[in-house]
């Protein structure tokens, strides 16, 4: 089942394209890993199916509606994107992180926030943590309560940038157990991440971009053993990625 469809996207700073997606299609349960050097438009490209960036041309189609058709309070049913820098209220504990957003968009009671908040957190390992403020955690433990804060929501579609950039290997684990049990509820994941290693073990999908554009977009298996471009080699070889069976 198709959940998210792009056509001719088209997006512009100061008159520059940066963004060129002429097709992109996406199926309801993927994991799909965004590759490519800094600035190839990865960021950007999440960024606007969460409607956070606008673009200029081109539609966005999400679960058969265009973006655009869908209320706030809705599109954050569909959409969710977790930021690279978590972006956690530092004012509000890790639950008050994770009911403001249910009490505002979603209308909640303060109390069924709360609970279903509760909830989340327990299941990303952070019931003992639920009380504390950002400033008190670890990098790894603010990235679980982002992505509860997200996951509080309820989105179709998971969006993740660089998740992994400053996890040690432990949390590197915990997270890919996290982001399992997430896909397997459903939860269509599009993460940016650098790292090939975790991408090979668990995108279903790998999409290669360069200069805002869509270069190589293939099953993981496919698009780690088979030849591609240029490009694409000398960004695996700069990630200290190894090709199995090339050796």
């Amino acid at each position: 089942m198709k959940i998210l469809e792009i056509n001719k996207l088209k997006k512009f700073y100061d008159g520059k394209l940066i963004l060129d997606i002429p097709h992109l299609e996406i199926q309801k349960g993927e994991e799909i890993s965004l590759l490519g050097f800094s600035g190839a438009g990865k960021t950007t490209l999440i960024r606007t199916i969460a409607g956070i960036e606008k673009e200029d041309e081109g539609i966005i189609v999400v679960n058969g509606a265009n973006n655009f058709s869908y209320s706030q309070q809705d599109y954050c049913k569909q959409v969710g994107l977790v930021f690279q820098d978590h972006a956690l209220f530092g004012h509000l504990t890790a639950l008050e992180n994770c009911t403001i957003a249910q009490i505002k968009v979603l209308k909640k009671s303060k109390a069924e926030a709360i609970e279903f908040a509760t909830h989340i957190l327990d299941r990303v390992g952070m019931s003992e943590h639920m009380h504390k403020l950002p400033k008190q955690l670890s990098g790894g433990q603010k990235q679980r309560v982002a992505i509860a804060r997200t996951m509080t929501m309820q989105p179709q579609i998971l969006l993740l940038d660089e998740p992994l950039s400053a996890l040690d290997a432990t949390n590197k684990n915990k997270f890919s157990s996290l982001i399992e049990s997430i896909r397997n509820e459903g939860v269509t994941i599009i993460m940016v991440s650098h790292d090939v290693e975790y991408a090979r073990a668990n995108s279903s999908r790998c999409i290669f971009m360069s200069a805002g554009q869509i270069i190589e977009d293939l099953q993981t298996e496919d698009f780690f053993n088979k030849e591609g471009t240029e490009e694409k080699a000398e960004y695996l070889n700069s990630t200290k990625y190894i090709r199995r069976n090339h050796v």
